[in-house]
């Protein structure tokens, strides 16, 4: 009985051509304006989120060092202003209130662990609900990263190159045509 009316409701539905008009073109043409729109959305936060100016609290970072590589880094990498915190914990309240929006955590034992050439455990804080925080924490800790990098190589007497004996380079081979969709 079921399949009776399933089958006689289907049989009027392909018979209606408007209907399968219908069924057609909105989704042709819903679909693409809606994942327009929905790109256009996600850039204009993606590109709110990397031209604000940051507001970055540092822990633990008694001799400055972090503090000044910081205040060093290129404006290409965001806009900051730093402010130091007394304790951690006051620190990530600040995240979780909104007076800040990234946190900086230098281990107590920094020092030692420097001197004895073992990595140091710099710890990021962020509220992950805000669009572009982490890239942006990762991007400033990939520059200080790189820069510590390259200061213990020239410590350690040690070329750069010869750490990389394999150096990617890629090359499209596809005409101007091709990359246009011929």
């Amino acid at each position: 009985m079921i399949f009776t009316i399933f089958k006689k409701e289907l049989i009027d539905t392909l018979r209606d051509k408007r209907t399968m008009r219908t069924m057609l073109l909105i989704p042709l043409l819903v679909f693409p304006i809606t994942l327009t729109l929905f790109v256009n959305v996600s850039s204009s936060f993606e590109k709110k989120a990397s031209e604000e100016k940051l507001k970055i609290g540092v822990w633990g970072d008694l001799g400055a060092k972090y503090w000044s590589q910081l205040e060093e880094m290129p404006d290409g990498l965001g806009k900051k202003e730093l402010k130091n915190y007394e304790d951690s914990a006051a620190l990530k309240r600040a995240i979780e209130q909104g007076e800040i929006q990234l946190g900086l955590i230098v281990p107590k034992n920094e020092a030692e662990l420097a001197r004895t050439k073992q990595s140091i455990p710099l710890t990021w804080l962020f509220d992950a609900s805000s669009v572009g925080r982490q890239q942006r924490a990762e991007s400033y800790m990939n520059y200080m990263s790189d820069n510590a990098e390259a200061k213990r190589l020239k410590e350690l007497g040690v070329d750069s190159e010869k750490l990389h004996p394999l150096v990617p380079v890629y090359q499209n081979c596809a005409s101007d045509k091709k990359m246009i969709g011929q």
